[in-house]
């Protein structure tokens, strides 16, 4: 089967195609930049004119990849238990956690394969990184990645397996790199076993996307916001949007919305080149209706919504009952439509304020409407963005 691929180049706007003798996928690079993929996997590069590529025929195979691209208390870790809730998915709890803590281009992270190499970006090294998970080559993985603590907040038996293993393979070893050798190989399977492959990140952006969509062709994408000023008032909770010699708190409110806004000018850019395959989420409409917009997202990712999900999804979120000691990262809600609202009781006006004028621009172009006074934040009546 002849097939082609046409790319666009953002700058120019210029296309170019890319002739197939198999459905095979793509990962462009600009040719001054070694590919990322080669140097740790050993796949072959194809050289262009203009790109790198990198091409495989497994992408079409195995779980369909999911990811959701979100930002720190905007209930990203609620979203994903409710996706986990379907039948046969492997999950990943923020993967680049241990990997970005402190990064700096150049920083150099050890493979299982013996391998060292320097990644210049961010976005390079959580790119290699979720493209591994994403097409279950786990043995590709920096190895920090596979110790990281974040690994078994996924309340997946799966997750907890391959801890056990490395655990039990420790007391064992000499080699410190020989557990994560061994008991990779059993996760692996794991996630090749799967129907959906769902990576739960705050850490990537939407513009790193684009060489994902590329390579992996069936990968889906929700794109999960929340409310500018609960997002902001959490955060402030953990120690965030603080006062420092580098930036004050208005400083950093406005940075984050402008980071928002570009990830949502990217995805409406990647929606209209890679129709299908992103899905625009708001947090406050899975908790106010969690079965019924459940059921909408699950036929997107081609989910399948069963009775068990159901009812798991309704004891995390509508059935009154309170999950003991479940923490700052906790999910179950007794009732996620109340709880969804709650934070406009818990701040003063004047901060409102600040997130509204700070926020501007993005409430623009998503609707979001301004608070004008006490009695309107206190009403619930009180809508808070423009259905669009």
């Amino acid at each position: 089967m002849n097939v082609e691929l046409m790319y666009s180049r953002r700058k120019s706007g210029n296309y170019f195609t890319l002739p197939s003798s198999h459905l095979l996928t793509a990962v462009l690079r600009r040719k001054q930049t070694t590919s990322i993929w080669s140097q740790v996997s050993g796949t072959a590069n194809i050289s262009t004119n203009e790109y790198y590529v990198t091409t495989t025929e497994e992408e079409n195979r195995g779980p369909v990849p999911v990811i959701i691209l979100t930002y720190m208390r905007s209930g990203s870790s609620f979203t994903g238990q409710i996706l986990q809730a379907a039948p046969s998915t492997f999950y990943w709890f923020e993967p680049m956690h241990k990997l970005l803590v402190n990064f700096t281009p150049g920083n150099t992270f050890q493979f299982l394969n013996g391998v060292s190499r320097a990644f210049r970006s961010r976005d390079d090294v959580s790119t290699l990184t979720a493209s591994s998970i994403a097409s279950c080559h786990l043995d590709r993985l920096p190895v920090r990645v596979l110790t990281d603590g974040f690994l078994g907040h996924g309340n997946r038996d799966t997750s907890k397996s391959f801890i056990s293993c490395l655990q039990s393979f420790r007391r064992l070893a000499s080699d410190p790199k020989m557990p994560l050798r061994r008991c990779i190989l059993d996760y692996k399977e794991t996630c090749l076993k799967s129907n959906h492959v769902i990576i739960k990140t705050i850490r990537m952006t939407m513009a790193s996307m684009e060489d994902m969509l590329v390579k992996h062709p069936r990968l889906k994408i929700v794109h999960l916001i929340r409310d500018p000023r609960a997002t902001v008032r959490s955060q402030k909770t953990l120690g965030e949007f603080r006062d420092d010699k580098h930036e004050n708190v208005t400083e950093k409110i406005i940075s984050f919305c402008k980071r928002v806004l570009r990830d949502v000018l990217d995805r409406e850019d990647f929606q209209r080149r890679f129709p299908n395959r992103i899905i625009p989420v708001f947090y406050e409409d899975i908790a106010k209706n969690p079965i019924e917009y459940s059921k909408t997202i699950y036929q997107f990712l081609g989910m399948e919504f069963s009775k068990e999900s159901e009812e798991k999804i309704f004891q995390m979120t509508s059935s009154g009952t309170e999950q003991e000691n479940c923490g700052v990262l906790c999910t179950n809600r007794p009732n996620s439509s109340v709880e969804a609202n709650e934070w406009r009781h818990q701040v003063t006006i004047d901060f409102v304020k600040t997130v509204d004028k700070a926020c501007a621009g993005l409430y623009n172009k998503l609707g979001y409407k301004t608070v004008p006074n006490k009695t309107s934040l206190f009403d619930l009546n009180y809508q808070l963005r423009n259905l669009q």
